[in-house]
């Protein structure tokens, strides 16, 4: 019996694929990298029962490529069970009717989508013919089957290697129709898959498909290759603009090529859900598709900070159908899901963010905000008022710094390439040094300050020196670091993490707060504090933009200008506000005593922000207090 490796040195299949796809383009490096898993391939056994076969030779190539080579084409290989979900939850199963429907992945890598794409239109195939087995099949039979196959499974990828992989693994998930054909017509000529090496901004809308799958390629804008961005800010996309995400393009080009009514199911960054960034994207999605389903499954791949979702989208064009639809809301823990549901109209009314974990007292709590309450970033463009937020010294909390030789300039040592960001001069690694120190130098006592290094809520935890004498350092206007409130970026147990400081620098993982002006005594830095650290703006601030996040979840500057802030106006107001400033006060003098005054502090911003009992006994069950 014919194996697969037997088939593939018969049949020269390697070097039909390299014909295929013009590897002339590819470096010298990257034809040995095909060629040395090209060897791997061939001297690995294949077979169908092996555990948990599903993409085989991608785990080759995964195995042999490095990481940061396969990060630069935002290649992140899929686990099965992620492929499993994700076909189920469109509707690609056997027992479903796919027969002539057209499935597409358009940044397929080695095709794990399409491998299961292949094998379940197999298997609907088989039951179509009202038996499993191939043997009982007529010859003629068997070659139309895999020609249905082969006419309605397709893919794209940019990467040549990525699709002759894919090619080998949809060979190898047909092989026992190939090998069934091959013993009765040993002179078969094969065809190749539908598998192209394009870029996917070059499809056509003209072609439309019933479905579309895939893990789209992880890279931020100032990460994909300045020849592609050209191409992406010439497409005719609208989603195109600002701070974008490959992905995002990935969305709007699926969502173009998709027939009314056909289903597209991907896994993608969570940073879809509420990053301001994403708000073209999601607006784009809300106004083309039914949003099916909205899985939660956090980190998925090797790169430890990605925390994903899976979004199930169904295209339709009556506006009236997708504000009806309700957006199953799962997140996958193990073998477990649990399911809500949520309106697809309330992502326009929060600003077409998609606020997964809110029910309806949060919807109701957070109405009431918005609807009666200023944001800070509304405050700060107030005339009445002076408010400056920004950040710290742009520096790594480290201090690490390195000098231009050409510039004459130092610089926070780059995060990737040791290149100068003026003058793109590469940067000596000898001429790195710290500018942070744990005490001041004895010679050169003058050219250091106190520097910020760690805090908690209402507390300075550690205190260093920093050196304010190095030209080209952004060390920001020295009057930002005069009496004003300090956010830290991580959040503490779920509650935003803010402290009081008179003249300590910081770095740029903190927020300087500062109210420069108001007509209003009562409404100063101190109260500002108070509220910036209650219970009520956590759980603001949480429901709002961080509940969806699993990893590594940051407070951003933006986050802090649209939180509601309460500027007290009547003479209760103020006199609430006044005990606010005094336990404020007195928290600061003894940050280690503080459970007793924060609570009469959430209690008092409770009053101001008009919230009743019920609400805010469901508020404290947030954070688990009593």
């Amino acid at each position: 019996m014919i194996t697969f490796n037997d088939f593939i040195r018969e049949k020269g299949l390697f070097s039909i694929l390299k014909d295929l796809y013009d590897i002339t383009s590819l470096s010298e490096n990257q034809e040995d990298l095909l060629l040395l898993v090209f060897n791997k391939i061939m001297n690995t056994e294949f077979d169908d029962s092996t555990p948990n076969h599903i993409d085989l030779i991608g785990d080759i190539y995964e195995k042999t490529v490095d990481l940061e080579y396969r990060k630069n084409f935002g290649e992140f290989y899929t686990p099965r069970v992620i492929v499993n979900h994700i076909l189920e939850s469109i509707g690609y199963t056997y027992n479903n009717i796919i027969r002539h429907k057209k499935i597409i992945d358009i940044s397929c890598g080695a095709g794990s989508f399409l491998i299961v794409s292949s094998k379940t239109l197999k298997k609907s195939l088989l039951i179509s013919y009202q038996n499993q087995e191939l043997k009982d099949i007529s010859i003629e039979t068997v070659k139309k089957i895999l020609a249905e196959i082969r006419n309605n499974i397709f893919g794209i990828d940019l990467n040549p290697i990525a699709c002759i992989l894919c090619q080998l693994n949809l060979f190898l998930s047909v092989f026992d129709i190939i090998r069934v054909i091959y013993e009765k017509e040993p002179n078969y000529q094969l065809e190749c898959f539908n598998i192209k090496n394009i870029n996917a901004l070059s499809l056509s809308n003209e072609e439309e498909y019933d479905y579309i799958v895939g893990n789209p390629p992880y890279l931020f804008i100032r990460d994909i290759t300045r020849q592609h961005r050209q191409m992406i800010e010439k497409s005719n996309l609208e989603t195109n603009i600002g701070q974008y995400d490959y992905y995002q393009i990935f969305i709007e080009i699926g969502l173009n090529i998709l027939k009314d009514h056909g289903s597209l199911g991907y896994i993608i960054p969570d940073s879809i859900l509420a990053l301001s960034n994403r708000r073209i994207i999601r607006k784009y999605v809300y106004e083309h598709s039914k949003i099916r389903e909205i899985c939660i499954v956090g980190s998925q791949f090797e790169d430890p900070v990605v925390s994903n979702v899976i979004l199930i989208l169904k295209k339709e064009k009556d506006g009236n159908k997708r504000m009806e639809n309700l957006i199953s809301i799962k997140e996958m823990n193990g073998d477990r899901h649990s399911t809500r549901e949520l309106n697809q109209k309330l992502i326009e009314k929060f600003d077409f963010k998609f606020q997964i974990y809110l029910n309806a007292i949060d919807v109701k709590i957070i109405d009431h905000l918005n609807e009666n309450f200023p944001k800070l970033g509304n405050l700060m463009n107030d005339a009445s008022y002076h408010i400056i937020l920004s950040r710290g010294i742009e520096l790594g909390k480290g201090g690490k710094i390195v000098y231009c030789q050409v510039c004459q300039k130092y610089f926070p040592i780059p995060k990737k390439e040791l290149i100068c960001p003026v003058c793109r001069n590469l940067i000596n690694l000898e001429s790195l040094e710290t500018i942070i120190t744990d005490e001041i130098p004895l010679e050169g006592g003058l050219d250091y300050q106190k520097f910020l290094f760690s805090m908690n809520r209402y507390k300075v935890n550690e205190i260093k020196y920093i050196n304010i004498k190095k030209n080209g350092i952004n060390y920001k206007n020295n009057r930002l670091y005069k009496d004003r409130i300090i956010i830290r970026q991580l959040n503490q147990n779920k509650l935003i993490c803010a402290t009081y400081d008179s003249n300590l620098l910081t770095s740029q993982s903190f927020y300087n707060l500062r109210i420069l002006k108001s007509d209003i005594k009562e409404f100063n830095n101190y109260y500002l504090l108070g509220l910036i650290n209650s219970h009520l703006l956590s759980y603001y601030y949480c429901k709002t933009f961080s509940s969806y996040k699993k990893l590594f979840p940051r407070i951003l500057i933006e986050k802090i200008k649209n939180l509601p802030i309460k500027v007290p106006q009547t003479e209760h107001e103020k006199k609430c506000s006044r005990e606010i400033i005094s336990l404020v006060k007195k928290i600061l003098m003894n940050p280690d005593d503080l459970i007793n005054s924060e609570n009469q502090i959430n209690s008092l911003v409770f009053d101001l922000y008009e919230i009743s009992e019920e609400k805010r006994r469901y508020i404290s069950q947030e954070f688990k207090v009593s």
